[in-house]
Parts: structure tokens; C-alpha cells; sequence
């Protein structure tokens, strides 16, 4: 996004130098001081009236008609012209200043207004350039933001798949995973896993937010956030699962007084109702990261797809990365 150039404070400089010249030059102009020519040849024969001169056309030889503009007025001359320049006066002489009704010019008026025509041109061809670098440095900025979004949605949605995946360790259709319900089976089957106190996914930063606000998609903004929110929730879920089966696991008995059978502890019901209350809880929250897990991969995926029409909808020549995600087959541990 480029900044609007009143905004910067060196273009304030340049306007304000720019307006000096143009009100010096408007006002030497409008006092006499500097003045404007044009002229006319006009031919033997070639009728042309002048307030003072008559036809000047109706001489043998042809005229030379300069008019002068003092800023308060015109005023007009009548040189006899000769092509072979032999009076030497064959154009207009140059009035820079005129005081007191005489002719001619300082070297300090020619100085003066070629010094600021100058200044003035300057003025503008470094706004521009320097206006082009600034669009070139925001251009770069934008690509920047857009891609450390793309980045770190790619990188949520890796992170929010793989949780599933780690979360449905049988490898069940998700439609069956969510629906198991049985605390002892989760218990049983569904191991902790370490590594999860730690996590990838980053929220974005102040810019890339207010990129986002500027651009009128608070939804997305939204959305976003809550997954990070949801993500970290689900992961710390997990972790303290591990830490609750743990627990349920120290509570089970020991071989010998179970039923003996190799590879297997047989609990008996005495057994089953002591350690209930807290195998419980610790489904209970096996089930509960299970479907938040599964609801956020559904919103990340959902982000993910409405990305890159959203960037080239509001900037249709930037360069936006599409986010691949790899289609998994129905039924798979993922869950997509």
C-alpha cells in the first residue's frame, strides 16, 4: 500500500520550494519585471492596422511588429525587418526588465528566471523519483505481508492435521472416532504423545493484522485467530490426557492380582469401579480435544481455500502462493 504523498514530510518541503519560486515568478510578472514577447512579420502589401503605426503592411519594405507584455499591460513596436539583416534589428530585442520605459536585461534577471524554472523542474523530477522508490519499497513491504500470512496459515494447517492424525492412533474413519465413547477403549487404545508442549503455529503480527482490518476482512482476521486459539487449546488437551492416563495407569493393579492372562490385565468389576472415577475425566477430555481437533481442521482447510481469491481480489497483480494441501483418501487417520 503506498503511502499518500502528503503524508510524507519531505514532500512538504518540495511543495513549499516549489511555491516559493512559483510566487516569486507570478509576482515579477505581475509587477513588470519580467516580461512575455511575441512578434509578426508582415509583408509589403499585407494589410494589417496597429493603434499609432496605421497599416504597416502598406510600406515597400516588411515590418517587424514585437508586442511586449509588462504584466500590466501590452506594448507594441514597429522594426522595419530586412532579410539580409542589414540594419541588424531583424527580431524582436529580448526585454528581461523594463524600468522607466528603457530596454534591456542583467545577466542576474536571466539567472534568476532560468535558475528557477530549474529549481522547479528539479523539485518535480525528485518527487517523483523519489515517490517511485517509496511505491517500490511498500510494493516489497505488501509481498512481504501477504506471504508471512500465507506462511504461517500453511504452516497452522500442517500442524492442525497432524494433531488429528495423532489423536486417532487406530487409524478410524472420523465419523467413528468422534462417536466412540467408551472410556476404558479410549483410555486403552489412545497413547499420549510427547512433543506437544510445544507448537509452530504463530499468530500474526501487528501488520499483517492491520493489513487484514485495512482490507475489510475481519472474518478471515477472525478466524484465524481462533483457530491459533483452538490449536493451542487442543494441544495442551492432549498433554494433560497424557498425564491423567499416566495417573490411570499407576492405579491399575499389579499382574498378580489380575486374572494372570499374558500380554493382558483382566480387571474385575471391584476393580473396573475403583479406578472409574478416573478414567472418566480422562476420556472425557480425549473426546472433547478429538472434536475440537477435527473442528479446526475443517476451519483451517476453509481459511486456506479462501486465501488466494482473497488476496487477488484486493491486489490482482501481486504474486500469491495457493496453499497445497494433500488430499487424503475418505476414512483416513487424518479425517478429510
Amino acid at each position: 500500500m503506498s503511502v499518500k504523498w502528503y503524508r510524507r514530510k519531505w514532500a512538504w518541503g518540495v511543495a513549499a520550494l516549489a511555491g516559493v519560486f512559483a510566487v516569486t515568478e507570478a509576482g515579477l510578472v505581475l509587477s513588470g519585471e519580467r516580461v512575455l514577447i511575441g512578434s509578426t512579420i508582415v509583408h509589403p502589401r499585407q494589410t494589417l492596422v496597429l493603434p499609432g503605426y496605421g497599416n504597416v503592411g502598406s510600406k515597400a519594405q516588411s515590418s517587424l511588429v514585437c508586442r511586449y507584455f509588462t504584466g500590466r499591460g501590452i506594448a507594441t513596436d514597429v522594426i522595419r525587418y530586412s532579410a539580409t539583416n542589414r540594419a541588424g534589428r531583424d527580431e524582436c530585442p529580448f526585454y528581461a526588465v523594463r524600468r522607466n520605459g528603457e530596454a534591456g536585461g542583467s545577466a542576474a534577471d536571466w539567472v534568476s528566471g532560468i535558475g528557477s524554472l530549474l529549481a522547479v523542474i528539479a523539485a518535480l523530477f525528485g518527487y517523483f523519483l523519489v515517490e517511485k522508490k517509496h511505491r517500490k519499497d511498500d510494493r516489497e513491504k505488501l509481498q512481504g505481508q501477504i506471504y508471512q500470512i500465507g506462511f504461517k496459515l500453511s504452516t497452522m494447517a500442517s500442524e492442525v492435521r497432524t494433531t488429528l492424525r495423532d489423536l486417532n492412533q487406530k487409524s478410524l474413519p472420523i465419523d467413528e472416532l468422534l462417536a466412540e465413547d467408551d472410556p476404558f477403549v479410549i483410555c486403552g487404545t489412545q497413547a499420549g504423545v510427547i512433543g506437544y508442549d510445544r507448537t509452530m503455529v504463530r499468530e500474526l503480527s501487528d501488520a499483517e493484522q492491520n493489513l487484514l482490518m485495512l482490507l475489510r476482512e475481519e472474518d478471515f482476521l477472525m478466524n484465524f485467530g481462533e483457530c491459533v486459539a483452538r490449536n493451542e487449546s487442543v494441544r495442551s488437551s492432549f498433554v494433560e490426557y497424557g498425564r491423567r492416563r499416566d495417573d490411570v495407569l499407576a492405579r491399575l493393579p499389579s499382574p498378580d492380582q489380575a486374572s494372570g492372562q499374558v500380554g493382558s490385565i483382566g480387571l474385575t468389576e471391584a476393580q473396573r469401579l475403583a479406578i472409574f472415577p478416573y478414567v472418566v475425566p480422562t476420556a472425557m477430555a480425549m473426546r472433547q480435544a478429538r472434536y475440537l481437533a477435527k473442528l479446526n481442521v475443517d476451519m483451517v482447510v476453509q481459511l486456506c481455500e479462501d486465501f488466494m481469491p482473497m488476496m487477488k481480489r484486493h491486489y490482482p497483480k501481486m504474486h500469491v502462493h495457493k496453499i497445497e494441501l494433500l488430499e487424503l483418501p475418505p476414512g483416513s487417520p487424518a479425517g478429510l
